[in-house]
């Protein structure tokens, strides 16, 4: 990536995949530090990766239902939240509302 931005091909951050500003990049620099040891298991704030934080709008459910007992946060994902209603009874509008 880098070689590729020198010779002015390289991409904005917007027309990069994926994760390559969030979880990559993250990955990359813990590494590199050598702070493997400091990390957390997943389920200890993403226990809902991916396809399963539509668990969030899951009636029925509450939080307690998508965590672990490691579990110390949650995070978000914007991309999955967007436009999306928050009806009662689901772990979202718990989250909201608490």
């Amino acid at each position: 990536m880098r070689l590729k931005k020198i010779i002015g091909r390289g991409k904005h951050v917007a027309d990069q995949e994926w994760g390559v500003i969030g979880p990559t990049l993250l990955t990359h620099h813990v590494q590199r530090l050598g702070l493997e040891s400091l990390a957390v298991p997943t389920d200890s704030y993403s226990p809902m990766y991916g396809l399963l934080s539509n668990l969030l709008f899951e009636e029925g459910l509450s939080v307690s239902d998508l965590v672990t007992s490691r579990t110390i946060g949650l995070h978000l994902y914007n991309s999955g939240l967007k436009g999306k209603e928050i009806k009662p009874n689901t772990p979202l509008y718990e989250i909201i509302n608490s």
